[in-house]
């Protein structure tokens, strides 16, 4: 038997995303749910204090959800507006409540998935048997080719009063990883804006990493043939929290011919990336 799958996605402001995020997950997901508002701690509520309200997406991410939640059956909304400020566990933990299915997957609204690997998800799950998993990403830099292979915590099975205690980590963990052949696409470094607020945020005092620092010295000034170099001056890592973490570990950054899925395309090219196929 086919085993059933819920969708949590947070989003505030992401009209140029959404639906780029959605395209493929709507007739796969047995349901989804999205939240829409600030929370503190994230690159929207950076300079937000707890004692704050949620504040609404004001670019015309709501009246997308809004839509997509009235003309399919499986997306549902859940929006923090008005409402005192949410750390992302919190939000998380409220979604996973929510749901009625064999397993909760977290996704974000810069992260893309191809119909071919939703496939080969959905045949994995049905022997996957109750472990969580991890699940390979494809991370883009600002030149659309540039990128780095890692793997990221995204599949929950579910379990009674089960809660997550971390943005991505939920109590009771036994990981499994989830074969290579199946992969989504993240796009959260492509956009030089988001990750500059984003280094912001790593400043405020909700963080103790690199911040600004690493925006200016590292992610601006790699060229493609300056890892190593860039990677000595941030303790030994690429990551932004390498120089405050170093034993976060090493990314490798890839060149290899990468296909971008079609419904992304719009996005890349608005930010001046050449979003055409290449050989895969």
């Amino acid at each position: 038997m086919k085993s059933t799958i819920t969708v949590g996605i947070l989003c505030y402001n992401e009209k140029n995303l959404i639906w780029s995020c959605l395209q493929n997950l709507l007739p796969w997901a047995d349901k989804i749910i999205i939240s829409d508002g600030t929370m503190h701690g994230t690159i929207s509520g950076c300079e937000l204090s707890a004692d704050e309200l949620c504040k609404p997406s004001t670019d015309g991410t709501l009246e997308c959800v809004n839509n997509a939640a009235n003309e399919y059956s499986n997306v549902f909304t859940m929006h923090l507006h008005n409402i005192p400020i949410m750390v992302e566990k919190d939000v998380r933990n409220i979604q996973y409540s929510m749901s009625d299915t064999d397993y909760f997957m977290i996704v974000d609204c810069d992260e893309i998935w191809d119909s071919p690997e939703l496939k080969k998800l959905t045949d994995f799950l049905t022997d996957l048997r109750g472990k969580d998993a991890t699940i390979r990403n494809f991370n883009f830099f600002y030149d659309g080719e540039h990128y780095i292979d890692q793997r990221h915590k995204r599949i929950f099975r579910m379990i009674p009063n089960r809660l997550f205690y971390g943005n991505n980590e939920m109590a009771g963990e036994e990981y499994i990883e989830i074969p290579d052949d199946i992969f989504y696409f993240h796009y959260g470094f492509v956009d030089k804006e988001k990750v500059k607020q984003r280094c912001r945020l790593y400043d405020t005092p909700y963080y103790d990493y690199c911040g600004s620092w690493w925006y200016k010295s590292i992610y601006l000034k790699y060229d493609g043939t300056n890892f190593d170099e860039l990677c000595a001056k941030n303790g030994g890592t690429f990551h932004l929290f390498g120089k405050k973490h170093p034993g976060y570990g090493n990314w490798i950054i890839n060149q290899k011919a990468i296909k971008h899925p079609e419904h992304i395309g719009h996005y890349l090219r608005r930010l001046g990336i050449d979003a055409s196929y290449r050989s895969s």
